[in-house]
């Protein structure tokens, strides 16, 4: 048995620890046949392909674009199957053969000793009796001897294994001085260097890497960032980006590069400076105008949305353009704007997940429950990986349709999941809706109390349920004992606030919602609610507006914060800013408490067709609504 062979014989034996193959008597004898063996035969036997020892992916250093490995790299030679006995098959057998002589002329020439042997054998021994330490420090050291780079291989992939981060950097870098040429060497020592922050030491490497494909070197470029980790230091990273940006200062993907790395690095004004620079040389490149939107967003909000708006108009094919500026219309609560982007980018783009759903939402949220149930089913159509979310809210629009039969059975259609719990909640509110108290409670019982959020979710369900039956005592009750539980949760105390309100107990209400306000300051939801409470149920109007400007200078676009706004100006008796502001506010929400309340001014305007004409609207929406009806019965007798 020659010394290439004996390296390939635990590859065969790989998948068997060595006791199954063979018993323990012949241990010895298969020693000194190969002893023997070894030394009759010399070292001319062709060398077969070393089998890896497969880490987990958590193990495996992860590499991008720029370090995949090259699928002709004669290390990752793949063996023919025995059976393959085609035209097909006995040409990649000859062109395995030729490779593996190939290979053979760069390994070393040595004579198998005893010494030698035993290594190997401990090496393996070691290996299939999980110690890979001890495989890796034998490899490393018998790689070092002989030079041959099986051995600095094995080395490396018993270190990997073994989380031996640094072993197998030593490694992987014996492998590369050993066989310069092998890709998969460089390549799995640049990511464990970039791995462990190493990036000046990575540097050289990578650059080798982009100078090997000239025409691929802008594409490396950026593919750069996929390299870097949360723990990369980003100085660095922005340091070997210019350095390894330098040789292609022209290229467009180099100034955008640098964009990426200056931003991460936290130099939003540099990183504008480069995205400007690569976008003059490439207008309309959409990786480059989403960075830079990003980047202005940092700065100022309205500016990202006119840059989008400037650049989806200047670029209309330019869909994630496009996509993006309907997305960030959207996080400014600009829904009617973002629905007829939605609605023309599914013009232009009519099978694109994305865009579907976008617009179904948008709709959804524009209470224009049709037209978002048509999207819904259109992306069903289109067989969306996780159908639970679109199952679900095709669910929300037959309900809010009226249509419960439908609705029901799109919730009990929700698979097992992030949306199960969600469906479940709204099986409980159609019971509730239809009178139905008994069913509803019985199904919000069973909902899962395993997390401080599932028991206050179960708390609010029980809650709804008994307000929805006009039962305000049991709500006030089970929000009571769950407040004892959970006194700083914001629902909670929100919920509570708002029973509290309708059983006149005005001062439980403002004291819960200014208890939300001392946890959460800043929420425009608090803040609306209180002002409204006051401009409602008070004379405390001054007050109100200050906490109801307070919430608009959060999220000015807002339609409920709106309607507040519009509400205190009738109690103010300004009836034409009134009007104004309620008028917007359904424009943006067609809602029909916001409908009682622009119909009310409008009657008080001597418009009564228009007020009658908003309560139609809203009594479509909702034709059970308390606020609505008890708005129309008080002002018409009706």
């Amino acid at each position: 048995m020659s010394y290439t062979s004996l390296i390939a014989l635990p590859a065969r034996l790989m998948l068997l620890p060595v006791h199954t193959v063979l018993p323990p008597i012949f241990h010895r004898r298969l020693c000194a046949a190969a002893v023997t063996l070894a030394l009759l035969s010399g070292c001319a036997a062709v060398s077969p392909v070393v089998t890896p020892v497969k880490a987990s992916p958590a193990e495996v250093p992860a590499t991008s674009v720029v370090a995949q490995t090259d699928q002709t790299d004669d290390d990752e030679t793949v063996q023919p199957e025995p059976e393959a006995t085609d035209k097909a098959g006995k040409t990649e057998t000859a062109a395995v053969d030729e490779a593996e002589v190939a290979e053979q002329q760069l390994l070393p020439k040595l004579d198998m000793d005893s010494r030698l042997l035993y290594s190997l054998l401990v090496s393996d021994i070691a290996a299939q009796r999980g110690q890979p330490q001890l495989a890796m420090t034998t490899y490393l050291d018998l790689a070092k001897k002989t030079r041959d780079p099986r051995l600095a291989r094995r080395a490396l992939e018993h270190a990997i294994t073994s989380g031996q981060i640094n072993f197998a950097i030593d490694s992987a870098t014996l492998w590369l001085e050993i066989d310069p040429k092998s890709s998969t060497a460089l390549h799995t020592l640049v990511s464990m260097l970039v791995r462990t922050n190493r990036l000046s030491e990575a540097e050289p490497h990578l650059a080798k890497l982009i100078a090997a494909r000239p025409a691929e070197a802008g594409n490396s470029l950026l593919q750069l960032r996929s390299l870097w980790n949360k723990q990369s230091d980003k100085q660095a990273v922005l340091v070997l980006t210019q350095a390894l940006a330098k040789p292609y200062a022209d290229l467009p993907e180099a100034a955008l590069a640098l964009g990426f790395a200056e931003q991460a690095a936290g130099h939003a004004d540099k990183a504008l400076v480069q995205v400007d620079l690569a976008l003059s040389r490439r207008p309309g490149w959409d990786i480059a105008i989403l960075l830079k939107a990003h980047l202005l967003e940092g700065r100022s909000e309205k500016e990202a949305l006119e840059f989008l708006a400037e650049q989806s108009v200047r670029y209309p094919q330019a869909k994630e353009v496009r996509m993006s500026y309907a997305r960030n219309l959207i996080d400014a609560r600009r829904l009617a704007d973002a629905r007829k982007v939605y609605d023309v980018l599914n013009r232009d783009f009519p099978d694109t997940l994305e865009i579907v759903v976008g617009l179904g939402m948008t709709a959804m949220q524009g209470r224009d429950y049709r037209q978002a149930e048509s999207a819904f089913v259109h992306a069903l159509d289109l067989k969306p990986r996780n159908p639970a979310a679109i199952r679900y809210y095709l669910g929300v629009t037959a309900e809010e349709q009226r249509n419960f039969d439908r609705a029901m059975d799109w919730y009990r259609s929700v698979p097992d999941g992030d949306y199960r719990d969600d469906a479940d909640r709204r099986l409980v509110h159609i019971y509730s809706r239809q009178g139905q108290k008994e069913p509803a409670l019985a199904l919000a019982e069973k909902m899962p109390v395993d997390t401080e959020s599932n028991k206050i979710m179960k708390a609010q369900t029980l809650a709804q349920i008994h307000r929805e039956n006009k039962d305000l005592t049991a709500a006030r009750k089970v929000l009571d004992t769950a407040l004892k539980e959970f006194p700083n949760s914001t629902d909670l105390l929100y919920d509570r606030s708002l029973i509290s309100e309708q059983l006149g107990q005005l001062d439980v209400a403002e004291r819960d919602l200014r208890r939300y306000l001392e946890i959460k300051p800043n929420s425009a939801t608090a803040l609306n609610a209180l002002g409204y409470t006051l401009a409602a149920r008070t004379s405390r109007l001054d007050e109100a507006e200050h906490l109801i400007g307070q919430a608009l200078a959060i999220e000015p676009d807002n339609p409920v914060i709106i309607d507040s706004s519009g509400w205190l100006q009738y109690r103010r008796g300004n009836f034409q800013e009134a009007a104004r502001q309620l008028k917007r506010a359904f424009e943006l929400l067609p809602d029909p408490e916001i409908a009682a309340h622009l119909g009310e001014v409008l009657w008080q305007l001597n418009q009564r067709d228009e007020a009658l004409k908003v309560w139609d609207q809203g009594k479509q929406l909702d034709p059970k609504h308390d606020v609505l009806a008890d708005t129309i019965k008080r002002l018409t007798g009706k």
